[in-house]
């Protein structure tokens, strides 16, 4: 299991992973509903971060000629922070190229996790230890102490 993005806000599952630098995002919950996964996505890798002499004539827009398209996944939304992962079905996934991933919600949180499924998992659990963490990861990124 590992961590791919948090993101804080109130927004539906297509607006986070747009976010979270995903393009090419299809519905597939609205064409199957008891098809394992909502949706399946691109993500986007980008090689600058708008620092560059070329990027900065381009700030406000995305510059394109640093962005690689990267892996295809297919997410799962949920609200809660302990899930089951089928292995078997994993395999499946992976060996047509897709990359699976968990979008947990925290609504009551304002919170938005997002978690790339390992082939080893059994379990996806989000503890509340780790939920506390990333608060004050974010707590931290706003608020400067004192010295």
């Amino acid at each position: 299991m590992k961590i791919l993005g948090t993101l804080y806000s109130r927004c539906d599952a297509a607006d986070l992973l747009e976010e979270m630098d995903f393009t090419n995002i299809g519905s597939l919950s609205k064409h199957d509903a008891i098809f394992p996964f909502d949706y399946v996505a691109t993500k986007i890798h980008r090689t600058c971060i708008h620092d560059c002499f070329r990027c900065k004539d381009k700030y406000p827009g995305i510059c394109d000629d640093h962005i690689i398209e990267g892996k295809k996944y297919l997410v799962d939304v949920t609200l809660r922070t302990r899930k089951p992962v089928m292995r078997k079905r994993l395999s499946t996934w992976r060996t047509l190229g897709y990359e699976t991933a968990l979008l947990i919600l925290l609504p009551e949180k304002l919170m938005a996790v997002l978690i790339e499924v390992e082939p080893r998992d059994k379990w996806v659990t989000l503890t509340p230890s780790m939920i506390t963490k990333l608060e004050k990861e974010w707590e931290d990124f706003f608020c400067q102490r004192t010295l």
